[in-house]
């Protein structure tokens, strides 16, 4: 049995613990720091059925189609594994000690209880769910995860002696009954599509994280609650996490949130955003890709058909500048009465609150978790944080449950490479099926690229017309030619020789030009720089110097002076001299900068 030699533990006559002093958890009581019994396994699991009911009221109508009325009972059940002895043994030994005064517990192991070992509790909630449930068994299986990963599992009867034999079984169905008696349980809610089973999956675990501390963490087996008080505190619980409706104000126009009127590229691609699905627009710098794509979401969050927004870019450098515009588009379409959080996601957020200021900060202090920023109704972040709700990682689920029904916004995705790209693929593919809206931003794609992004057949034909929006909605595959705008005259000259570009560049910037030089390399960059910002002194032009290896602080303020510089809040400072900015390519991405004139070295 397991591969390893076991001995038979348990008789048929032993009898297992009574169901309401088998114990979820202890406690530490503030006044003593002694460990008291907490509530009982059969409490946590009406506890965390009743924040998932609260979890469900707060959610759009479509996520919970994606969720099914069973949800609820789904999420009661998936601690049932927790009524064993080998648990059970680790819990009073813990609070007592010994468990001489139980003699369920004498021949019970608690080693095996831990989380890599036979008889840890989500493998026995697991194997529980599939013997009441045999049809149910991508249910069983995110059962089993609710602590983020899919346990070691071996072919253990559900029965066995190792699980504490019938009486124990009995005992843990005699549980899930009476959870059935509680929660509405259809039949019918079958899982049979894994990208579904996944957002049920992170729904479960974020109710038990909700049920688990809090509100409830300190409450003691014995209490005074009843099942209503309860069902306030759940109230309480989901609601103070930011877990609310959101409210967004009706009948904005572009022009009230963003302060001018639309492009038509900007105009097409909001008009065509009318359902959840995948809409890719391609377009040049400076056409307002960002704005287009924030209005659309809007006008979906307005219509109740998205939960939120995640916006995610290829760079930490990026994601900082977005945050800051996303903030202020937040403040124009979020009402007075929702507290809304805005939460910056990637390695290296938490070192940018500082420089955001108090108004950057979380507003619900339970998604400051790194796990669970992703379940913040809007985030801003770099495109790893969503890749991770497609890739076998740890927590999976709780990222497709964060991710689902919002407005996904990617930015920049002609920069992935292959490897990324192809995890993106499956991303957007995921996104899809629950209920998602993604907004794919990029200057430029290739056919294969689109093909791969859309899941369009390889023969497929497209049309090469830019700027260019392409949809896919149930299955609906269109294309939108936005070619309304006024034609521009651009000059471009290619040349090998270096020497004529820096007397261009500083001749240009001699006349007052704002001249933006890119190099692909950040050693390019400090190279050109040198040479520069030396000849630059003399003659009394400014030469500015941006990449990613600064340090933070450093570069914070290299950036927030060169973006006042070159943003749109810049062109009353530009007649007071000409200037050069060198940098790599983090000065295309999602920066809103804007210049005369450009030196830019062809990509390998």
């Amino acid at each position: 049995m397991l591969g390893c030699k076991q001995k038979t533990f348990f008789s048929k006559d032993i009898e297992a613990l009574p169901l309401g002093m088998c114990l979820a958890k202890l406690v530490v009581d503030e006044k003593t720091g002694e460990s008291k019994p907490g509530v009982s396994v059969a409490e946590h699991c009406l506890i965390t059925g009743f924040v998932a009911e609260e979890l469900c009221r707060s959610l759009i109508d479509n996520m919970k189609q994606i969720l099914t009325e069973s949800a609820p009972f789904f999420a009661s059940i998936h601690d049932v594994g927790k009524i064993s002895p080998d648990f059970q043994r680790m819990i009073y030994t813990s609070w007592l000690g010994n468990v001489k005064d139980f003699p369920q517990l004498q021949s019970a192991n608690e080693n095996r209880a831990k989380r890599k070992d036979v008889s840890f509790h989500g493998k026995i909630s697991q194997v529980s769910v599939e013997s009441s449930f045999p049809e149910q068994k991508m249910l069983a299986i995110i059962e089993g995860m609710h602590h983020g990963f899919k346990p070691n599992f071996s072919p253990v009867a559900e029965n066995s002696d190792i699980y504490g034999g019938d009486n124990w079984t009995s005992l843990r169905h005699k549980l899930i009954e009476n959870l059935k008696r509680s929660f509405p349980y259809s039949g019918s809610n079958n899982l049979n599509e894994w990208k579904q089973a996944c957002v049920i999956g992170g729904f479960i675990t974020v109710a038990d994280w909700l049920a688990s501390g809090g509100y409830f963490g300190n409450i003691q087996q014995n209490h005074s609650y009843s099942k209503d008080d309860l069902k306030k505190i759940a109230h309480r619980a989901v609601h103070n996490a930011g877990f609310i409706p959101l409210s967004i104000k009706k009948g904005l126009q572009f022009e009230d949130i963003f302060g001018f009127s639309p492009r038509k590229i900007q105009s097409d691609l909001f008009e065509s955003v009318s359902s959840p699905g995948v809409y890719v627009l391609e377009a040049p710098m400076g056409l307002g890709k960002t704005e287009a794509a924030l209005y659309a979401a809007y006008k979906m969050l307005e219509k109740g058909l998205a939960s939120g927004i995640y916006f995610g870019l290829p760079t930490q450098l990026t994601s900082n500048k977005i945050y800051e515009r996303v903030q202020l588009f937040l403040e124009k379409i979020v009402g007075e009465e929702s507290s809304y959080c805005l939460k910056l996601l990637h390695s290296s957020a938490w070192l940018e609150e500082d420089a955001f200021g108090e108004d950057a900060k979380v507003g619900k202090s339970w998604f400051d978790s790194k796990k669970r920023g992703i379940l913040a109704p809007f985030a801003v972040g770099t495109i790893d944080q969503a890749l991770m709700a497609a890739m076998n990682v740890k927590h999976s689920m709780v990222r497709a449950f964060g991710l689902a029904g919002k407005v996904v916004i990617l930015d920049e995705v002609h920069s992935y490479d292959s490897y990324t790209g192809t995890i993106m693929n499956a991303l957007v593919d995921e996104l899809k099926h629950i209920g998602c809206t993604v907004i794919i931003l990029s200057a430029t794609l290739t056919s294969s690229q689109k093909k791969k992004i859309l899941d369009l057949p390889f023969e497929q034909v497209l049309n090469d017309s830019y700027p260019l929006i392409s949809s896919q909605t149930d299955k609906t595959f269109s294309e939108i030619s936005s070619l309304g705008e006024s034609n521009r005259n651009v000059s471009i000259q290619i040349s090998k020789d270096d020497k004529k570009a820096f007397d261009v560049a500083l001749e240009k910037a001699e006349n007052g030009e704002q001249v933006l030089w890119i190099e692909n390399t950040v050693a390019d960059a400090q190279d050109v720089f040198k040479k520069l910002a030396a000849k630059s002194a003399e003659m009394g032009l400014e030469c500015g110097l941006i990449h990613s290896r600064f340090i933070k602080k450093q570069r914070s303020e290299i950036e927030n002076k060169w973006v006042s510089l070159y943003g749109k809040n810049g062109y009353s400072k530009r007649n007071t001299c000409g200037r050069i900015l060198v940098g790599t390519q983090v000065l295309e991405q999602s920066i809103d900068i804007d210049a005369d004139y450009l030196i830019t070295r062809i990509c390998p």
